[in-house]
C-alpha cells in the first residue's frame, strides 16, 4: 500500500495512539509500518503532527485507560507527512480499555 504513489489513509482508533514500544501499536500494522517505513519508527515526530493536526478537534479526557488520553469523535481525521507524501489516519475504533 506504501508503495503506491498518492495520499494514503490508515485506520486509527479514536485516541490516534503511537506508542509501538509498550505494544499498544503492533510493528505489523498500518500504523506500526507507516512509523517503521516513514518516520523510521520515531513516534515523537508522528505525535507531533497528530496533535497539530488536532488541535482544534473537540475531544474527551478518559484519565482511566492505557495510552493516549484524549478521546476524538469516531470519524475524526489527523493529517500527517513524511518524505513528500501525506498521510490521513482516520479514527474508526474505540481504544481498548
Amino acid at each position: 500500500m506504501f508503495k503506491i504513489p498518492g495520499e494514503v489513509v490508515v485506520s486509527s482508533s479514536s485516541t490516534f495512539d503511537t506508542d509501538m514500544s509498550s505494544g499498544l501499536i503492533a510493528r505489523d500494522s498500518l500504523q506500526g509500518q507507516l512509523a517503521i517505513q516513514f518516520f523510521e519508527g520515531q513516534t515523537a515526530e508522528i505525535d507531533r503532527q497528530i496533535e497539530a493536526s488536532l488541535a482544534h478537534e473537540q475531544y474527551t479526557e478518559n484519565p482511566k485507560r492505557p495510552g493516549k488520553r484524549k478521546e476524538y469523535p469516531i470519524g475524526t481525521v489527523a493529517r500527517i507527512g513524511a518524505h513528500g507524501r501525506n498521510f490521513y489516519l482516520f479514527a474508526m475504533s474505540e481504544p481498548a480499555s
